[in-house]
């Protein structure tokens, strides 16, 4: 199979896996509110922010080994590739353990907040349970994505997100209940982990699930870009979970409703680059262990003209269709704060164009000093929002996105030629 004819499998599964994300948020807000008062579907965007947090705790390990045994198998080191996969399975499942453990005696001990409600305590520890089995969906689409079927392991791992959705809404349905409502998001996940288990266990089996050829010095060597790519879903966390939990502790349950779905419907935008440049990813990180340079940047000035012309058009659109896209969606509950939303909606614009560069490096295992200047921004922004929120509002956060991204979208590009075009081969070592 072409490299085209694999990118362009890729780019329909994650057009499904983005048709089932933004379904499900547009669907989840109107059944949630017609459910719950705003103040409960507020306190339940919070305790699911939480876990985010928790689905970390591979400490980036899974996508590190995803590369390396995508770029082993690109030159048929098929021992390698298990030994890879083996030395990450292991590190995972033991901080999977640990994570669990810690989890469970804080969240017990906690009483503060949202946790001084016994209900809200088993909410979030069932959120926890869910996002550390989620860990292990991302071990499964390595395989997939390392074996040249990036867009199998992608429908997997989106049919998991999907069907936990469809259990957290059925158990919502049957009993109105936010406890109820995490028991099935907890029971779909571990149905749909159990039955992608066996499949994939099945279809490739020169990846085994065990530990015999996982070797600690591996584990070492992996840990340094481990923990530089924990950075970037940090990052993510910080400026997306973390401003929802900023809003809700000063401005309310009832304006997190708010601020998440303006930020909602603007990052659709963001999802249209994920399509574009994501099924990418395995290409990038094969093209790199076979040091095809010039391939590399033939995709990457690809990949930037269409994620530019994508999200042109979408920001057009959704500037000039949001008021009636609110209307509808919401049935009049939240309407347009022009102030407000327009500048998150340029924020979203921005940071699609960064994820050409962003996922070339993620692929190549070139990200290190790139993610750790993405986390120090992040903290910066989030030092200021929380400082600054009582008196900017929602209207200063809008602003602070957008100036961050702007940063993001500069530095991006510049990581990018400085490791990769301006240094030819000379990093390949460094990432295999």
């Amino acid at each position: 199979m072409s490299v085209l004819q694999r990118v362009g499998k890729g780019m329909g599964a994650y057009s499904y896996a983005q048709l089932v994300t933004v379904s499900t948020q547009i669907l989840g807000l109107p059944i949630f509110l017609y459910f719950w008062s705003l103040e409960e579907y507020g306190t339940w965007l919070m305790l699911s922010a939480i876990p985010v947090y928790f689905a970390m705790s591979d400490l980036g390990m899974v996508a590190v080994a995803g590369n390396k045994m995508t770029m082993a198998i690109a030159n048929n080191e098929i021992t390698e590739g298990n030994r890879i996969f083996q030395s990450a399975f292991l590190m995972t499942v033991g901080m999977i353990l640990l994570v669990l453990i810690v989890s469970i005696n804080v969240v017990v001990i906690c009483d503060i907040g949202l946790l001084s409600k016994i209900e809200n305590k088993i909410v979030l520890l069932l959120l926890i349970a869910a996002s550390l089995l989620n860990i292990l969906g991302g071990l499964i689409d390595a395989i997939f994505r390392a074996s040249g079927e990036y867009a199998r392991g992608t429908y997997l791992v989106t049919t998991a997100r999907l069907f936990e959705w469809f259990f957290t809404i059925f158990a919502v349905y049957l009993y109105k209940d936010i406890v109820f409502a995490a028991i099935g998001y907890l029971l779909g996940r571990l149905l749909m982990t159990i039955f992608n288990f066996f499949y994939t266990n099945n279809r490739h089996k020169h990846f085994s699930w065990s530990f015999r050829f996982a070797e600690w010095s591996l584990i070492k060597e992996m840990l340094k870009p481990s923990l530089a790519f924990m950075a970037l879903p940090i990052s993510n966390a910080l400026s997306i979970q973390g401003l929802t939990l900023v809003v809700g502790t000063f401005l309310g349950p009832a304006t997190v409703v708010y601020f998440n779905t303006y930020r909602t419907l603007s990052r659709f935008l963001i999802q249209g680059a994920f399509i574009i440049n994501k099924p990418l990813w395995p290409e990038f990180s094969r093209l790199f262990g076979l040091g095809d340079i010039s391939e590399i940047r033939r995709y990457y000035n690809i990949s930037i003209i269409a994620t530019t012309a994508f999200m042109l058009m979408g920001f057009i659109f959704l500037y000039y269709s949001s008021d009636y896209i609110f209307e509808y969606w919401t049935s009049g509950k939240v309407t347009v704060m022009g102030e407000v939303y327009y500048p998150m909606l340029l924020a979203a614009f921005i940071a699609g164009l960064t994820q050409v560069s962003t996922t070339i490096l993620s692929a190549t295992n070139l990200h290190t000093q790139y993610f750790l200047f993405i986390l120090l921004l992040s903290i910066f922004s989030i030092c200021i929002s929380y400082f600054g929120i009582e008196k900017f509002g929602l209207v200063g956060i809008s602003t602070i996105l957008v100036f961050t991204e702007t940063i993001l979208l500069l530095a991006s590009s510049l990581f990018v030629f400085q490791k990769i075009f301006f240094k030819d081969n000379k990093n390949i070592s460094k990432a295999y």
